[in-house]
């Protein structure tokens, strides 16, 4: 994945390669955490290495990412309450 903030634009590489990368990122983030909480530490020295604690919440400590995190959640405060009344229950059962 990766962000482009000036232009508002999310671009998902889908090269067998970047699923292998991110595949293994995963597996090592997970791995750390797994160890973290064997040795029961605590949850925020864990979220120290990739956020920083606002007032209310965690943001991420990198920039880039901070900022598609501001704009998706801007996105979802203004469509997250919105009902479409356009659709039917009915499209959904199977006849």
């Amino acid at each position: 994945l990766k962000w482009n903030n000036s232009k508002k634009e999310l671009s998902i590489h889908t090269k067998q390669l970047d699923y292998d990368n991110l595949i293994t990122w995963y597996e090592n983030i997970y791995k750390d955490l797994l160890i973290h909480y064997f040795n029961k530490r605590d949850a925020s020295i864990f979220l120290d290495k990739y956020t920083k604690q606002n007032k209310d919440n965690f943001m991420p400590i990198n920039d880039n990412i901070k900022s598609f995190v501001k704009f998706y959640y801007e996105r979802y405060k203004n469509i997250s309450h919105k009902v479409d009344t356009t659709d039917k229950k009915e499209n959904y059962l199977k006849g």
